[in-house]
């Protein structure tokens, strides 16, 4: 009897399993997910900075009642 091949056992619409070994990344590809990688860090930081400013200006503008002393403080903190 005929040893059948994988493809032949598995039928044309079963998705094929690969494993990592067979696996061979060039540098090009390496090298864009890396960039990925980093821009999606530095989206991620440049949000979180944006939201604690925003709950900053909220918290100063709940504490402090005068529209001056406000905008003197939360410059102070804003510096330090």
């Amino acid at each position: 009897m005929a040893k059948k091949n994988s493809k032949e056992m598995r039928g044309n619409d079963e998705p094929m399993l690969v494993k990592s070994h067979d696996i061979r990344l060039d540098e090009e590809y390496v090298n864009w997910i890396a960039d990925i990688k980093h821009r999606y860090r530095s989206t991620q930081v440049k949000a979180a900075v944006k939201v604690n400013g925003e709950k900053l200006k909220q918290l100063v503008s709940v504490m402090l009642p005068d529209d001056y002393d406000k905008k003197i403080k939360y410059n102070r903190l804003l510096l330090n």
